[in-house]
């Protein structure tokens, strides 16, 4: 996982949808919109971003600018999973026109209310919203409960055993998923107050489920090393509103495994200790470097990080060049040979061998292999590794190209991969 901090794309959201997201003019930051959701049109699984086809409650915000509230409304923004069809919703934001989508309710926020009347409470229940119900069924439950359904539901959710139609195995699937649907919303709103987004903490929830606050209160920075797309400054900024102190050993572990994966997505395989602890120093306001190599070997010791000879690597990093030293090794062992042998006349032939080299727009050229192109086809006959290495122009493409012509000559498999 990257340390880079998460940055919500727009190219999962459709060409039109974005044009959707344009305005033409933007009014009063301070409106409300309080509808009922129709439809959804359109639903981002990454982003969250939606697309809604809103009736609107005819108690509308007072703030809202407009003296006629429309009786059903686009509204466009980040919304949860759990707010679907038939969910009553209040969203914040502006209203705008859109030349080409007309007027539109662009929302920064998007709350699931509580539908309140028998109606609608039958309506929200019967949406699909919530697993387990349909429309008859939740006519039933309102017949039953009237506008006391949801309180019920919350609070003593084994009444509904009393609707015909509700068995014990019906009961257990529908408190599951009012439950669930609970608990997205507690943990969508515990985040929000963090600066979270909509969708990462929809994805908080779903590594986590139940225990996504509990383990976050616990331990933060479990987000950057678990999460992807939350990296070490948004779980620390988490960690911070939750009062961890700046020394606490939670924040330099993850700090320092910070660091040294930066340095790594920089291109480095590890970093000396010193430069290590310096840049890590920085990067938490520590001045303390003994506090700091604690924390270093406390996360070397758990396997965190990989110490060797106070060269500090990211684990994958430091099995990925061990496995390459030990392949090298292998091949560059006296006792291995090449399964096939090139024949000296095959390689005289090709160290011989005049080219004809074509460049785009230029004519052509008839060239010869250098002394150190030459030498370089006589180490491959000879040897299971050879690393052919130098500047730009100095002719490396060139002898690649003789290489595997002499390999393919020889009847021998030829693979080759672009690494960078």
């Amino acid at each position: 996982m990257s340390p880079n901090e998460e940055n919500l794309e727009s190219s999962s959201v459709p060409q039109a949808v974005q044009e959707s997201m344009g305005t033409k003019k933007e009014e009063s930051p301070d409106s409300f919109y309080r509808g009922v959701i129709l439809k959804v049109n359109f639903r981002s699984e990454e982003s969250g971003f939606a697309v809604m086809l809103c009736e609107t409650e005819r108690d509308a915000s007072k703030n809202n600018p407009d003296s006629v509230i429309p009786s059903s409304a686009t509204v466009i923004g980040v919304i949860p999973e759990s707010i679907t069809v038939g969910c009553n919703v209040i969203a914040r934001g502006i209203w705008v026109d859109h030349p080409r989508f007309g007027k539109q309710f662009k929302s920064r926020s998007i709350t699931e209310t509580r539908p309140t009347s028998r109606e609608a409470i039958c309506r929200y229940l019967g949406s699909g919203a919530i697993k387990g119900f349909g429309p008859v069924l939740a006519e039933r439950l309102v017949e039953a409960f009237g506008e006391d359904t949801l309180k019920i539901l919350d609070e003593d959710p084994d009444r509904l055993s009393e609707v015909s139609g509700i068995g014990a195995k019906k009961l257990e699937e529908i408190k599951e998923a009012w439950g669930d649907k609970s608990n997205l919303r507690e943990v969508i709103l515990f985040f929000q107050n963090y600066g979270i987004s909509i969708a990462l903490a929809q994805r908080i929830y779903k590594e986590y489920g139940d225990r996504s606050i509990e383990l976050v209160k616990d331990n933060p920075y479990i987000l950057a090393k678990e999460v992807w797309r939350i990296g070490f400054k948004t779980a620390d900024r988490i960690a911070v509103s939750l009062g961890l102190s700046r020394d606490d050993p939670k924040r330099l572990a993850a700090g320092i495994k910070y660091c040294t994966r930066l340095a790594s997505d920089e291109g480095n395989c590890f970093l000396p200790k010193e430069i290590l602890l310096a840049k890590s120093s920085s990067l938490l306001e520590v001045a303390n470097f003994e506090v700091l190599e604690d924390a270093l070997n406390s996360s070397v010791s758990i396997g965190d990080l990989v110490d060797e000879e106070s060269n500090i690597y990211v684990p994958a990093i430091h099995k990925a060049e061990s496995l390459l030293a030990e392949l090298i090794s292998k091949r560059i062992s006296p006792k291995a040979k090449p399964a096939k042998t090139i024949s000296a006349s095959l390689l005289e032939e090709f160290q011989e061998r005049r080219m004809e080299i074509k460049i785009p727009g230029k004519a052509s050229r008839i060239i010869s292999l250098s002394p150190d192109q030459k030498k370089a086809l006589e180490l491959v006959r000879s040897n299971l590794l050879t690393v052919v290495t130098g500047g730009p122009g100095c002719g490396k493409t060139t002898v690649v190209r003789s290489i595997v012509n002499m390999l393919k000559r020889s009847s021998l498999a030829v693979s080759l991969a672009a690494p960078t």
